[in-house]
């Protein structure tokens, strides 16, 4: 079996561009988390208090995506990455007040 070090050089390249991309959007997630902590301190809520807090923001997702459609409206979010760094920043911080509570157990 012959070694093609192009391709094997080729596919590295390429992960490695996908690893620098996660990362500047895991620090954009961060930086949309500390803009919400600024706004709201740490939030602490139940689960039933979390789920709405999260569609409303996956909500506006779906508003971002109907932006350039027949459906879309005024007040329709228009900036589709914006909008899923918050929802992401949402689920981590819900996802952290589960492991909060599950450590302390």
């Amino acid at each position: 079996m012959k070694i093609n070090i192009p391709e094997i050089r080729k596919q590295i390249e390429e992960v490695e561009e996908d690893l620098l991309l996660t990362n500047t959007v895991i620090n954009d997630v961060y930086d949309e988390l500390k803009r919400q902590r600024k706004m709201y301190h740490v939030q602490r809520h139940s689960n039933l208090k979390w789920l709405p807090i999260l569609l409303e923001e996956v909500g506006e997702v779906a508003e971002a995506l109907q932006i350039d459609t027949q459906a879309a409206k005024e007040s329709d979010a228009d900036d589709l990455y914006k909008e899923l760094t918050q929802v992401a920043a949402v689920a981590i911080s819900w996802a952290a007040q589960l492991k909060e509570q599950k450590d302390q157990k």
